[in-house]
């Protein structure tokens, strides 16, 4: 019987395990087309970890000895890994990637618990409305942001998104403002 729990257990133990991966060898070396290293740490790697397993339990038991159940269940866990690190590979770039929306958020987080007001913000870094206007937009439909008489706060939401990726970026060996 397929146990739900133990696929979903098992696939975020890969994925942890491809993560760790991928924090070690990206503070060892930096790769050029990260893309591609994704791709390959969290997809190509287990894939052919999984295929040596199974030629080198073909070769010394003569069986490979999985029924159909297990190659379902073996599938779903690969299947949810995957989808997993198609996420986590879609929003790589924010971390890794100079954002303009991370770097006002940033700004607003410096200046918490009593936040700061749009002139700031735009002193401080931005000299160009067509960049400042829809990022700050977008941070304020979203609820990231909040604005009241003229001052800009980071909501409860917008402190935990600053706060983590911050976090990840000084996991993998980012400052905190270069990509």
């Amino acid at each position: 019987m397929v146990n739900i729990a133990d696929i979903l257990l098992k696939s975020f133990l890969l994925f942890g395990a491809c993560q760790v991966l991928h924090i070690i060898l990206w503070r060892i070396k930096k790769p050029k087309i990260y893309p591609l290293w994704l791709f390959s740490v969290f997809i190509i790697l287990p894939l052919s970890l999984f295929f040596l397993f199974c030629i080198i339990k073909t070769v010394l038991t003569g069986s490979l000895g999985f029924g159909f159940n297990s190659w379902i269940i073996l599938f779903s866990i690969f299947l949810c890994h995957a989808g997993l690190s198609g996420i986590y590979a879609h929003y790589f770039p924010i971390i890794i990637i100079y954002s303009p929306s991370l770097e006002i958020l940033k700004i607003i987080n410096s200046k918490m618990p009593a936040g700061t007001s749009y002139d700031d913000i735009h002193k401080s870094f931005f000299n160009n409305q067509k960049i400042l206007e829809p990022r700050l937009n977008n941070l304020l439909k979203s609820g990231v942001i909040l604005k009241k008489d003229g001052i800009i706060y980071l909501s409860e939401k917008g402190e935990k998104i600053a706060k983590l990726g911050l976090l990840y970026r000084k996991i993998v060996g980012l400052p905190p403002g270069k990509g």
